[in-house]
């Protein structure tokens, strides 16, 4: 991979990571789920362990979907069937609508300054 390309991917990566953040839902997860399409939810249980759930739904008194949590492995991934009783909190993902456009003029200047740099090291010297 050339230089460039790794650098465009740096600053792409770093964008998506600093414009979403977990926003905890005050209304129950019955109703959070109904309200929004989501393809997962992080989870925080009563007894503190938190889990994200990809591809949420609620059938009955209990919410099912696919998650890993915090203590296991990253190859450890599962189905989950979550007791509503034993939710504590949920939280969605939200965007920053602040956090993006700063980032994004973030790295379009530090891209500008590093083509400058780049550019100027190769000028001929009088």
């Amino acid at each position: 991979m050339r230089k460039s390309n790794a650098i465009q991917h740096l600053l792409v990566v770093g964008c998506l990571s600093a414009c979403t953040t977990w926003e905890v839902q005050s209304a129950s997860p019955q109703q959070v789920l109904t309200d929004h399409q989501l393809a997962k939810v992080r989870v925080t249980r009563t007894d503190s362990t938190t889990l994200v759930v990809k591809e949420p739904q609620i059938v009955g008194d209990t919410l099912f979907g696919i998650g890993q949590s915090n203590s296991s492995g990253p190859e450890h991934i599962d189905r989950h069937a979550i007791a509503l009783t034993d939710i504590d909190r949920i939280a969605i993902r939200k965007t920053d609508a602040t956090s993006t456009v700063l980032v994004g003029l973030g790295s379009a200047a530090l891209a500008g300054g590093i083509g400058f740099m780049i550019w100027a090291s190769t000028m001929p010297e009088d």
